[in-house]
């Protein structure tokens, strides 16, 4: 017993001054001292076997140890001596050691169990998991796979050419988890699906690419006006190509050059990673194909089948039933590939050699952008619809904008859906008998679930449903500016005086009209990437202090849960930035998580989401490293663009400082879990019912009543730089966190320090008497997610994708609201002079 107290003493001592685990409270620090244990090596013993798979942390107490580091052609040794830990990234990423370790002298080394590990990541003690971040990220090199690829790709895009086969073997090193069968022979049929649904549909018979951010001159109709639909000149040549699932714009230049309109630079990135994972996949089937080649005159004779009027899938299916170094199996998904064009893509196939050139058009353009047409049209169309809201004498007006789709805002409220609803659940009832059966909660997603079938098998009452709409305040935007944003404004007061009494969604209570200011809805199709920053901000200069609030609904991949739960930001993690893993919360306090559980019947899962570059460029290491060390429940692609938008407009005070923002998503693909990624379609079960219980909850605060402080007449103007005292210590106490990232100066120099203190004094008090446990659940769990799910109410879930609704016992007592904000407040106030509120 004196000798275990003593080695406990020792081994306490040892992690006393050695980072990181000298940040860890005292009493932490001892309970791991007593669960730890030691081994002795001799010179030359391994304590660690190249591609082992120990799932224990390690220390070094004793001596001197060796590990090789793997390098290209050569090896590298790096010696560790005491104080030194490895194995973090087998513990925690759960990958294979890719390096030996042997004992060079004798040596004493420490086992930090697994187990233990886990407990330190969950158990609230920030400081240290946040210098064991740093020291993986940084000192370990975590993501240099991510550096390399970037390395390679982004200075392409200032000298005008990519250097494709560089970016392509960075690809091979990244390993994305959408990829699955990257390393391996076997062709990838899932990501390839999801790649070319994603590429112009000539991909494979072109072997120039142009990208660029503007449309070049030679597309350019120089007749047409601002509003109207911009297509490519006649007199150019090539024609337009389509790309399945990505609003992106591409015109055949020539044979075998293609021009692609991007949105952005981390629309390069999406386009150059699924290119890289298209060129991956043709290489395997070349290498299946090479024994076969005398299958080309087969090919040629189903081209010319087609060409005779043959049906093309069954002279597809002709084909390739002649191909036998391919499984019958893998024909079929060949076939799936390219639906009856599979002669001739196999024909691309086989002169292609995957070698793309890329060249980026990044010359400087003084003509009107793509943009400024979409703002001016968006303007005018506004104008039409509510009237002029800039004069001095216009009435009030308050906006809502929401970003969300093309379809389930509007079928909340459309006039014609709701009143043919018995037409269009009986049409169904003969051709939807699937979607028919299955048990919704809301009987009102039933019909939004076959409300595509029918206007599909019933074009003509497209029409009559947009005019019916129109003659409700809705109208309808379709995208004619290359932006690939559709719009749809809504009238909410000409809304709300017309249906009366006639019936709407179920759960939705549209309310009274407004008298006295008018009431805009705006509601914007998915923007991609950085782009979201572009379109807010043109919609902050068109509507400005008339903004009440901005939601954000979106797809999202998980960490956690199962496909068709809802994740409920507490924090918004921008991966994307110059600054790795920038923080920024997310004020969602107005919106129960509770209440989303019960309208959608599906989890929801409280935490931080992480904002990631693009669909493909997330590897297997980088999710579990946000997952077990910052509590990420999922990953999107657009929700820290639109907050850092809000955030920067309030600075310069062309947004209130009391807007709202709201970000919520529905779980479209659980990238760590087999047979649940993106590359697997979702069902509509899965998608409906959460994707409308997040549109109810915005929709809901949408209709609220309109208080004075919830618009301004002075919409287009924007007030001076300076704010008043007590909205300014109002976003102070909600943005405490730009204050921590070294921006204090910077405030002070707007308020005088006594207004701020009582102003914040003030807003804090109010802010306690309207706080809830269930509003306030994100903003006190932040060093771990909740998840309400059925049977389990809320509670804190493990954090490491092990279940959802798995409740953790956590070792300290979570604060209360009011104990939160008042924390927050003193935090604020630690970089200013005088007393604390």
């Amino acid at each position: 017993s004196i000798i275990f107290s003593f080695e406990v003493i020792k081994m306490a001592e040892l992690l006393e001054t050695t980072h990181p685990f000298n940040l860890l409270s005292c009493k932490t620090r001892d309970e791991l001292a007593k669960r730890l244990r030691h081994l002795r090596f001799k010179p030359g013993e391994h304590v660690l076997r190249k591609f082992s798979c120990a799932r224990d942390m390690f220390l070094v107490q004793e001596g001197l140890l060796a590990m090789e580091e793997p390098g290209v052609g050569s090896s590298k040794t790096h010696i560790l001596g005491v104080r030194a830990y490895f194995g973090e990234r087998s513990c925690i990423l759960e990958e294979r050691n890719a390096a030996a370790i042997v004992a060079k002298s004798p040596s004493v080394v420490i086992i930090i169990p697994y187990r233990a590990v886990m407990a330190l990541l969950r158990s609230g003690e920030g400081k240290f998991i946040v210098a064991l971040a740093a020291d993986m990220r940084e000192k370990f090199g975590l993501f240099r796979d991510f550096d390399l690829f970037l390395t390679d790709l982004l200075p392409g895009l200032v000298r005008g050419q990519i250097a494709f086969p560089k970016v392509l073997a960075a690809y091979h090193q990244l390993n994305p988890a959408i990829h699955k069968l990257l390393l391996l022979p076997e062709i990838d049929f899932e990501a390839w699906d999801y790649a070319l649904r994603r590429l112009p549909g000539n991909i494979t018979a072109v072997f120039a690419i142009v990208v660029s951010k503007r449309l070049i001159d030679v597309l350019r109709d120089d007749e047409s006006k601002i509003g109207e639909k911009q297509i490519y000149n006649k007199y150019a040549p090539g024609h337009a190509i389509l790309t399945r699932d990505r609003r992106r714009s591409s015109w055949e230049l020539a044979p075998g050059k293609l021009f692609v309109l991007m949105r952005g630079d981390v629309d390069i990135l999406d386009f150059v990673s699924c290119l890289c994972l298209h060129a991956v996949e043709i290489q395997k089937l070349r290498t299946l194909l090479k024994p076969a080649v005398r299958i080309i005159p087969s090919l040629r004779r189903g081209i010319a089948l087609k060409e005779s009027g043959t049906d093309p899938r069954e002279a597809d299916r002709q084909v390739l039933e002649e191909i036998s170094a391919i499984s019958g199996h893998d024909l079929q998904k060949l076939a799936t590939l390219w639906p009856g064009t599979a002669a001739e893509r196999v024909m691309d196939v086989l002169v292609h050699h995957g070698d793309y050139s890329l060249f980026v058009s990044g010359s400087i353009d003084r003509a009107v952008s793509e943009r400024d047409n979409w703002m001016a049209r968006v303007r005018a169309q506004a104008t039409m619809l509510i009237g002029d809201w800039c004069g001095p004498d216009a009435k009030p007006l308050c906006v809502d904008i929401i970003s969300s789709n093309t379809h389930s805002v509007v079928n909340l409220v459309s006039p014609y859906l709701h009143t043919h609803r018995d037409t269009i659940l009986a049409w169904a009832r003969e051709h939807c008998p699937d979607t028919m059966a299955a048990p919704f909660r809301f009987e009102h997603d039933r019909l939004y679930s076959v409300a595509h079938a029918y206007f599909a098998a019933h074009p003509t009452e497209v029409e009559a449903r947009v005019a019916e709409e129109r003659a409700h305040g809705i109208l309808h935007l379709e995208e004619q500016e290359f932006t690939g944003i559709t719009v749809q404004l809504i009238d909410m007061n000409t809304l709300r005086t017309k249906m009366g009494s006639r019936p709407v969604d179920s759960a939705l209570n549209l309310g009274k009209p407004q008298d006295h200011c008018r009431h805009l809805l705006v509601n914007i199709d998915y923007a991609f990437g950085e782009q979201a920053r572009h379109i807010l901000q043109a919609l902050v200069l068109l509507f400005g202090h008339s903004i009440r609030s901005v939601g954000v609904m979106g797809k999202a991949g998980a960490l956690v849960g199962k496909r068709g739960d809802i994740l409920y930001p507490t924090h918004l993690i921008f991966e994307a930035s110059t600054y790795p893993g920038e923080l920024r919360s997310v004020p969602n306090d107005d919106i129960s998580p509770q209440k989303l559980h019960e309208d959608s019947c599906r989890d929801v899962h409280v935490g931080p989401v992480l904002t990631v570059a693009g669909t493909v460029l997330q590897n297997q290491r980088l999710l579990r490293f946000y997952n077990r060390l910052w509590q990420v429940t999922g990953m999107e692609m657009e929700g820290s663009y639109y907050l850092k938008c809000i955030e920067h407009n309030v600075m310069l005070g062309l947004l209130r400082p009391n807007v709202r923002s709201r970000f919520l998503y529905y779980v479209s693909d659980l990238p760590l879990s087999v047979g649940t990624s993106l590359a697997t379609k979702m069902t509509t079960w899965e998608g409906v019912p959460p994707l409308y219980a997040i549109t109810r909850a915005l929709m809901h605060k949408v209709c609220s009543p309109i208080q004075t402080h919830d618009f301004s007449a002075r919409a287009a103007a924007g007030p001076p730089m300076h704010t008043d005292a007590s909205h300014a210590a109002v976003t102070a106490a909600h943005r405490w966190q730009t204050i921590r990232r070294g921006h204090s100066d910077k405030l002070s120099m707007w308020i005088p320090h006594q207004h701020l203190h009582r102003s914040l004094s003030r807003a804090v008090s109010r802010a306690t008497d309207r706080a809830s446990p269930a509003s306030m659940g994100s903003a006190i769990s932040s060093d771990r997610f909740l998840t309400f799910s059925a049977g389990a109410g809320a509670g804190a879930g493990t954090g490491t994708g092990a279940g959802a609704g798995a409740m953790l016992d956590t070792p300290h007592t979570p604060l209360t609201p009011a104990e939160h904000i008042r924390k927050r407040a003193r935090m604020l106030l630690a970089g200013f002079d005088g007393p604390a509120p």
